[in-house]
């Protein structure tokens, strides 16, 4: 879906050159195609035209390095640059340093954004419109790859944050990450002894991300595991504070850490979802 959105946002930004599929299944390439995502495809690293420039793993974080294995006897050329849409940057960056010929031309990077649905055939050209995508490039990074792969996310209307590998994954794994565990853990506390049958909208609001593919993110939390277990114990105890005011009757407390979320979240919605493409 990542993949396709960005080939149909490149084409209807003006983008004039090639855009080509590769996948393992023929039905793939075969819809990639079909929607308009990519120009050709093909199932075979050896089919790939010789001549490409820049290469963007659009893969489960699980499948990455197997293709960066097969890309890196392509990856001579100097010139060629490679980058990736993972929702976790220091393996695949690592993978990078020890798989690719030439390293420096390796930019992670991770759009900030998505649907809950799999797949090519929901892509779309307006996903990436009012989006942040981050970059992780090293300090041995070659500023040439890094700012193609700028101008590819600007153009297709994106803001572009750097960041370290590192401090990628220790913040998503807060805005993100446990987000996502902690929707799956209401609903299935919700879900106990009927407690659905009275559940109000705003359940409905707090637990939209747990419908998205349970595959994709058993891979994602895996990867960014060490990341997560921190995040786990820093809402733990914050819960811990919070159970701690309730036993001790702690109007003050209670009230402070209400309005102090409002304000946050008014201020942040107000300054970052003005944007009328924002995908919900």
């Amino acid at each position: 879906m990542i993949g396709g959105s960005l080939g149909l946002a490149l084409q209807a930004a003006g983008f004039h050159g090639q855009i080509i599929a590769l996948a393992r299944d023929p039905s793939d390439v075969e819809a990639a195609v079909e929607t308009g995502a990519v120009h050709s495809g093909v199932t075979r690293v050896d089919d790939l035209p010789a001549d490409t420039q820049l290469y963007c793993l659009c893969t489960p974080l699980c499948a990455m390095t197997g293709v960066l294995r097969q890309l890196a006897p392509r990856l001579g050329d100097q010139s060629v640059v490679v980058t990736d849409v993972g929702s976790v940057k220091s393996p695949v960056v690592d993978a990078a340093g020890s798989i690719m010929p030439h390293p420096c031309n390796f930019v992670g990077g991770h759009p900030m954004t998505g649907l809950r649905q799999r797949g090519v055939s929901f892509a779309r050209a307006d996903l990436f419109h009012g989006a942040t995508v981050v970059l992780t490039p090293l300090s041995a990074t070659r500023p040439a790859a890094v700012e193609l792969v700028r101008s590819v996310w600007e153009r297709v209307g994106a803001h572009v944050k750097d960041m370290s590998p590192e401090g990628h994954d220790a913040t998503v794994a807060r805005v993100s990450h446990l987000p996502h565990a902690v929707a799956a853990l209401l609903l299935l506390l919700a879900e106990r002894e009927g407690g659905l049958q009275v559940a109000a909208p705003g359940l409905l609001d707090v637990t939209r991300v747990a419908a998205r593919d349970a595959e994709l993110w058993h891979d994602i939390l895996i990867s960014n595991r060490d990341h997560m277990r921190a995040a786990i114990a820093l809402l733990i105890e914050d819960l811990t504070h919070l159970d701690t005011w309730l036993e001790r009757h702690e109007h003050g407390n209670i009230e402070h850490l209400l309005a102090r979320a409002a304000q946050i979240r008014s201020a942040w919605v107000a300054e970052k979802f003005q944007h009328p493409d924002w995908i919900d």
